[in-house]
């Protein structure tokens, strides 16, 4: 089975940094609000180039996006997106290419200039899709999970970015006595992709998780195997794979596990002592490292998820970003930016919004990211987008 060279999630760490190399230094601040007191939610930033297209969320009516020059901390546009007034996700995955975005929203997907923020297309589909876009095997073109509540069917498409038009690679029928939801497709080769499935019985909720390997090609499973032991709970994978050369990593609820690609067989599992409900794994420093929900980041080793060591950060951490061997992650329940040593899971600096404290409802959210230069880091304090300059 050939293999691609994607490596999800993995980031160059170039050597461990000291608190003195940190400077997280505020470079520029852009206000939502003609009023201080303002406060609003947003998606994480969606970064394409030098640019971050910054979605501030409605209690009501239209979102708001802000296409943001990341070098000069100035907003070059800002539009509605009417196209979509309900269904946004703050933890969505857009899909970035060479020539624009495409946001998912709801079950309406919208191909974006991120220069201009002219919208070049929208899709609507009939049913429920997942808010999470992962690339194809083909240029151009993203993986997307569809989930029809009324028909009692589920499908995965291929989509085309440039003219949202979607191509059927499988689908599966809902049994009767259940709902069967598919999930987080990957592309693992030009010709085989990654999914996983749910079912759920009605009334007992007796649940099922899976993962199964596809041949696009000839539309049938070449091999599948269980994602998370049968529960009760509606438990089963929760995050996008990450496909890191001949092995992809799962995570269902408050389980790690690793996938050989090449034999279709599972290699190790390891149960944490919480989930990752809102933040996700990343691969850094040849090892993987996991966010909780407990409030601790935990590192895993690659080969056999051997745990090598655990650090206190804070309670509903946010997705992580790591930037040269050091991890930023936001703590949900504190709204406070931790930097921390990704080789020896030493806490590096504790940093607060200037307006935290001052202001009800201001605090660092969820919702960072780097520039695309890996020198500046993205934030939001409910009020205002922030840039910081990492390194000294």
């Amino acid at each position: 089975m050939a293999l691609t060279a994607v490596a999800v999630g993995v980031l160059a760490v170039k050597g461990c940094r000291t608190p003195e190399d940190i400077a997280l230094r505020p470079l520029w601040r852009i206000p939502l609000f003609n009023t201080v007191k303002g406060t609003a939610e947003s998606t994480y930033p969606i970064l394409y180039k030098h640019l971050a297209l910054a979605i501030k969320l409605p209690r009501d009516g239209s979102a708001e996006c802000y296409g943001i020059d990341t070098r000069k901390g100035r907003v070059l546009w800002k539009r509605s997106l009417s196209e979509c007034a309900s269904g946004w996700y703050y933890n969505l995955k857009a899909y970035v290419y060479d020539c624009g975005v495409v946001i998912p929203c709801g079950n309406t997907l919208i191909n974006l200039h991120p220069e201009t923020g002219q919208v070049r297309a929208i899709h609507e589909q009939a049913s429920s899709a997942e808010p999470f876009l992962e690339p194809a095997a083909n240029k151009r073109c993203f993986l997307q999970a569809v989930n029809d509540w009324h028909r009692r069917v589920s499908h995965l498409y291929e989509v085309d970015a440039e003219s949202l038009r979607s191509q059927l690679l499988y689908s599966l029928s809902w049994p009767d006595s259940a709902k069967l939801l598919l999930r987080t497709p990957v592309a693992l080769s030009a010709s085989t992709l990654l999914f996983t499935s749910i079912t759920m019985a009605y009334g007992s909720n007796e649940t099922t998780a899976r993962w199964h390997i596809l041949d696009r090609s000839k539309g049938h499973l070449l091999a599948q195997g269980m994602a998370y032991p049968p529960n009760r709970e509606g438990y089963g994978v929760t995050k996008q794979p990450l496909l890191i050369g001949d092995k992809v990593y799962l995570v269902a609820y408050d389980q790690v596990f690793c996938l050989s690609v090449q034999s279709a067989r599972e290699l190790w599992r390891r149960t944490l002592p919480r989930d990752m409900l809102t933040s996700a794994p990343v691969v850094a420093d040849g090892d993987l490292l996991c966010p909780a929900e407990d409030g601790y980041l935990y590192k895993l080793n690659l080969e056999d998820g051997k745990l090598l060591w655990k650090t206190r950060i804070a309670p509903t951490p946010s997705r992580p970003v790591v930037v040269d061997g050091v991890l930023f992650v936001v703590g949900g329940t504190n709204g406070i930016l931790y930097a921390v040593d990704v080789r020896e899971g030493t806490l590096l600096k504790q940093v607060k919004a200037p307006n935290h404290g001052i202001e009800e409802g201001h605090f660092f959210r969820r919702f960072l990211g780097a520039g695309s230069e890996q020198e500046l880091l993205l934030l939001f304090d409910g009020n205002s987008y922030r840039g910081y300059k990492i390194w000294d």
